[in-house]
């Protein structure tokens, strides 16, 4: 028995989803914790920001990239 309210599929924010289409991955850096690396699946192409919005800006920006929102 499903105790679910409303059957709904889940869905990626729009952000996810471009971040999916374009192999893009981030995570915070270990060695400093205050900030964000933001790189593309595969190649050598990184950047980094104060935070996670900042450095995959950064990383469109250099790959030259629409973001999401664009």
């Amino acid at each position: 028995m499903s105790f679910d309210l409303f059957n709904t599929t889940e869905s990626l924010s729009p952000r996810l989803q471009w971040m999916r289409k374009h192999g893009i991955q981030s995570k915070q850096r270990d060695d400093s914790g205050t900030v964000w690396l933001a790189y593309k699946s595969g190649t050598s192409k990184a950047a980094t920001g104060d935070d996670e919005l900042d450095a995959i800006i950064n990383l469109a920006s250099k790959l030259n990239l629409k973001l999401w929102n664009q």
